[in-house]
């Protein structure tokens, strides 16, 4: 029976690959590729934009802006190897790629993502912008380290693209609500989607 959903999908896949030149020779799921397509807006990067990928997994989304930012930095905890691959294989040369997980500053965090698990280390959102001097886009998948951000971290930063998660890096329930009132204390407005269990979070500084 023919699915046209399905079809469209793998049509919509092949483009971004193919047509835009985007290869993923180490990402076997080609919906990642799909998913970073429909779901982040990222066309107003700019030019001279420094990108902050956190949670960049094996780099859908970094490999997708790096031809529109001046720098891309990413932090992958657990597929950092195949991530670093996948950026070489696009000819992307300006970028960093931190192997650690967003937490809190020198804590240690058991995780555990598509068979894959690792105790690793966290550094702060704090510590991430002062090593790439500067942030003006962040990318934010962090299976629910997005709980740890203060207010005053995330001053600075132009635009936030974030999936929120209904639980913290330790698997402990959150309300989602609670990283939105940190977004309205630094001053941000935003747009949000549902999608099943998560949301994503369009967020926009008032005050760049």
């Amino acid at each position: 029976m023919f699915d046209i959903e399905t079809f469209i999908e793998k049509n919509i896949v092949q483009y971004i690959i193919e047509h835009r030149g985007f290869k993923y020779p180490n990402i076997n799921d080609k919906g990642l590729v799909l998913s970073v397509w429909k779901d982040y807006h990222f066309a107003d990067i700019r030019s001279d934009d420094v990108v902050l990928d956190i949670g960049a997994n094996l780099g859908a989304f970094s490999i997708m802006v790096s031809n529109k930012a001046k720098r891309v930095w990413a932090v992958e905890p657990l597929f950092y190897s195949e991530l670093g691959r996948n950026l070489y294989s696009n000819n992307v040369r300006d970028y960093m790629i931190q192997p650690c997980a967003l937490g809190r500053a020198g804590q240690q965090v058991e995780l555990e993502y598509h068979n894959r698990r690792n105790k690793v280390p966290c550094k702060a959102l704090f510590q991430l912008i002062t090593d790439c001097r500067r942030v003006d886009f962040l990318k934010l998948d962090a299976e629910g380290g997005e709980y740890c951000i203060s207010p005053w971290e995330i001053k600075g930063i132009r635009r936030i693209e974030a999936e929120l998660h209904p639980f913290d890096i330790h698997g402990n329930k959150r309300n989602m609500g609670d990283f939105l009132r940190v977004l309205e204390q630094a001053k941000f407005t935003f747009d949000i989607n549902v999608d099943g269990e998560f949301w994503l979070v369009h967020a926009y500084s008032e005050e760049i």
